[in-house]
């Protein structure tokens, strides 16, 4: 994804989620700046530090999902010694959404019984793109006749989210089924699947 990147320097150093594990590199002898930034673009890495008192160029290349640290809230500090240049990757925050949302899914089922249902929220830690699948729930089942119920209307989408945007879910309940008494009669028809839905909590 950074083969053909820009890179730009920052102030200060690069806050990097613990979430992916990097592969890092420390080349010394380079003659300038502008040659630790070249070699970063070549190896596709998504950072370049040059680490003036020990005339370092250090390349940080991100290689997959940390098993180690799984909680997307934390980071450490790239680039934070002293009289360091941090130089980034135009294309970061792609690099890391695709690398995370290859390893990583969250799936959610309806989470309570009834007719009142509850809301679950998912907080968006990364900028990037995102799909979103949902389906609806299905029919209830027609125990006289041994029919089972439809399945639900499935949608999916994909959309750009920015970091700290918190997603509202509700997945539907199932049905319910046709029941029958001692006797065998009916006592209620089938019920029709819940609705699922997707939205942000601030709207």
């Amino acid at each position: 994804l950074c083969s053909g990147a820009k890179y730009q320097k920052i102030e200060g150093p690069f806050h990097l989620t613990r979430a992916v594990s990097t592969e890092v590199t420390n080349i010394t002898g380079l003659p300038s700046v502008l040659d630790c930034v070249i070699h970063c673009q070549l190896q596709g890495c998504i950072l370049a530090v040059i680490m003036t008192t020990k005339s370092v160029c250090q390349l940080i290349k991100v290689t997959g999902v940390s098993v180690k640290h799984l909680n997307f809230e934390t980071s450490s500090a790239v680039g934070s010694e002293v009289e360091s240049q941090v130089f980034v990757s135009s294309e970061v925050n792609a690099t890391l959404a695709a690398v995370i949302s290859n390893a990583t899914t969250i799936k959610l089922r309806n989470s309570s019984s009834g007719r009142v249902g509850s809301i679950q929220q998912v907080n968006i830690t990364l900028t990037g793109c995102y799909r979103i699948e949902v389906a609806g729930a299905r029919g209830g089942d027609h125990i006289a006749s041994s029919k089972l119920g439809g399945n639900g209307s499935w949608v999916a989408g994909s959309f750009n989210l920015t970091a700290g945007t918190q997603l509202s879910i509700v997945v539907g309940q199932a049905g319910g089924s046709i029941e029958l008494d001692g006797e065998g009669k009916r006592r209620c028809s089938c019920g029709g699947g819940g609705g699922s839905f997707v939205y942000r909590t601030v709207d």
